[in-house]
């Protein structure tokens, strides 16, 4: 039986592609388990450089963002929610580490001097494709209830309840 209360899924939503010349302006972290267990936070842009194609993917101007709260206090708030959580290290899962992790460990890194996260963030779909023997395979997404909306919180929450049910069929099999 799996833990969920360890397990984590991670979104970000930044006003660009790249780290260090973009901004991350929002993220979020939704437990697995309970998805009233969630960090969710806004940030007010570090750089000057954004794309309009990736605010308007989000559907947020660039002149929103800029009231969002000041990125270091929202790292702050960040790790006082990791502070209250039960002991041990979340296990973090992204629909696309790649990026998301990047960015939240650059922001953490940066702001709070360390990653408390660890190195490393599990891919969903890899999860999937070995479920299903399919390395194409995104049957995992038909298990949200949250739309994707390109809102950190409620993509987190969708990929969350994806994962709840893919742990579910680990599970059942290992009892089968």
């Amino acid at each position: 039986m799996i833990d969920k209360s360890k397990h984590f899924v991670l979104d970000i939503e930044a006003n660009g592609p790249i780290i260090g010349k973009h901004s991350m302006i929002q993220f979020s972290l939704v437990n697995v388990l309970d998805h009233s267990v969630n960090f969710y936070g806004e940030l007010r842009p570090l750089y000057a450089e954004y794309s309009d194609e990736a605010l308007n993917s989000i559907g947020l101007s660039h002149d929103e963002t800029l009231r969002y709260d000041n990125p270091q206090e929202t790292m702050d708030r960040f790790n006082d929610w990791l502070d209250s959580l039960p002991s041990g290290r979340p296990i973090c899962w992204s629909d696309n580490p790649a990026f998301d992790w990047g960015w939240l460990n650059w922001y953490m890194w940066t702001f709070l001097k360390g990653n408390r996260l660890g190195w490393s963030c599990r891919r969903i779909g890899d999860l999937d494709a070995g479920l299903t023997s399919d390395l194409r395979s995104n049957r995992w997404r038909k298990y949200k209830k949250t739309p994707h909306t390109h809102c950190a919180l409620d993509d987190a929450t969708g990929n969350a309840e994806a994962l709840s049910v893919l742990f579910n069929k680990i599970s059942t099999s290992k009892t089968s």
